[in-house]
C-alpha cells in the first residue's frame, strides 16, 4: 500500500466478510462477535485508491464461477449479483440496481445447504452498505469506469475473460 494512502478498508476474511473496519482483534472469537468469520485467514487491506465496486464486482465474478450450482440461491443469486455490480461499474445501472444488489445478497443468506451462500452475500453487503455513495455514483454514466480511462481499462481486465 502507499505510504501517503489512507486505509478505506480492512478485512479479515479471504474475500471480505461482514465487517469492514480497524477496531477490533484479528481474533476468532471477537470476528464471530461481531457477525462474520474469519475464512481462509487472510486480511485485505485496501486503500482510498480502491474502487468499493469493482472490488465487489471482481468478488461477485469470484462466486458466480465457483458455485456449485445445487442451490436456487446461489445458482441464480451468485451470477445476478455479478451482472448487477458489472452493470454498475459500466454505468448502465439506475440507482434502484444498487438497492437490488443488496436485496439478490439478502435473499442468499442463510437459504443455502452449504456456507457457501453466506461466503457469497457478506461482501456484497458489507460492501453496499458501508461505501453506498460510490455504487450511486457509478449509476451516472459519467462516472462510471469507460474503458477510454487507465482505471477503466485495468477494471475491465477483470471483467472479461
Amino acid at each position: 500500500m502507499r505510504t501517503d494512502a489512507e486505509y478505506k478498508v480492512q478485512n479479515p476474511d479471504g474475500t471480505m466478510g461482514k465487517i469492514t473496519f480497524f477496531d477490533i482483534p484479528l481474533d476468532l472469537d471477537s470476528i464471530a462477535r461481531h457477525g462474520s468469520m474469519s475464512g481462509s485467514g487472510a486480511v485485505i487491506v485496501m486503500d482510498d485508491s480502491r474502487s468499493m465496486p469493482w472490488a465487489t464486482n471482481n468478488i461477485n465474478r469470484f462466486y458466480a464461477h465457483e458455485s456449485c450450482g445445487q442451490c436456487t440461491p446461489c445458482r441464480e443469486g451468485c451470477p445476478w449479483m455479478m451482472k448487477l455490480s458489472t452493470r454498475i461499474l459500466e454505468g448502465k445501472a439506475a440507482p434502484s440496481d444498487v438497492d437490488l444488489l443488496i436485496e439478490v445478497a439478502n435473499q442468499i443468506e442463510g437459504k443455502t445447504v452449504c456456507a457457501f451462500g453466506e461466503a457469497a452475500s457478506w461482501p456484497t453487503q458489507a460492501m453496499v452498505s458501508k461505501f453506498k455513495e460510490e455504487f450511486v455514483a457509478l449509476t451516472d454514466p459519467f462516472n462510471a469506469c469507460l474503458p477510454h480511462t487507465e482505471e477503466g481499462r485495468e477494471q475491465n481486465r477483470f471483467l472479461t475473460r
